[in-house]
This record gives C-alpha cells, structure tokens and sequence, in this order.
C-alpha cells in the first residue's frame, strides 16, 4: 500500500498528465510500479511496464482493464503506436 504522501504526489502528477494527454491517447508508463497512476489517466490504449513481478501482480489487481507486462523496457515493441512514455522515478521518495 502506498503512503498518503506518494497518493498526493500521484493524484498531483496525474492532474497535470491529464491536461496533456489526449483522450484518444495510446500511453506507456515505463516504471509502472502498482499502476496507481493509471486510475487517474485517460488514454484509449493504456500499458504498464516494470521489472518487479510483484508490482504488476498488484498492478493488474488494481486495474484490470490495462495491460501490464513483466520486463525491461529495451525488450518492449515499441513498433505500436505510443503518444506519450512516461519513465515515473525509480527511486522511491517514500
């Protein structure tokens, strides 16, 4: 579970993602983590990507309805069409 400060810092982020990203958007977040963000993006075609099975188990738990995928970015098909990649902190401030 995140911390109430990492669930402000999300929500914040995601306000200022949602004034940029189109509706009709295709969107890849590279460091998905628990794919909190997702809940708060719009985006027609949303995929998550991080290295921690873990997290994409809890990630697919928390949004369904979005692809999430195990690996490394470098391994991704980036032959699909994405408008926006979103490369969230690594390194956590929590």
């Amino acid at each position: 579970m995140l911390s109430r400060l990492a669930l402000s810092y999300r929500r914040l982020l995601a306000r200022y993602y949602s004034l940029l990203i189109p509706v009709d958007a295709s969107v890849l977040e590279v460091g998905c983590g628990i794919g909190e963000l997702y809940k708060y993006i719009p985006g027609s075609s949303r995929c998550g990507i991080d290295l921690s099975h873990n997290l994409i188990d809890c990630a697919k738990t928390n949004a369904p309805d979005i692809d999430f995928i195990v690996g490394n970015a470098n391994d991704y098909d980036f032959r699909r069409t994405i408008a926006l990649i979103s490369f969230f902190p690594i390194r956590s401030m929590w």
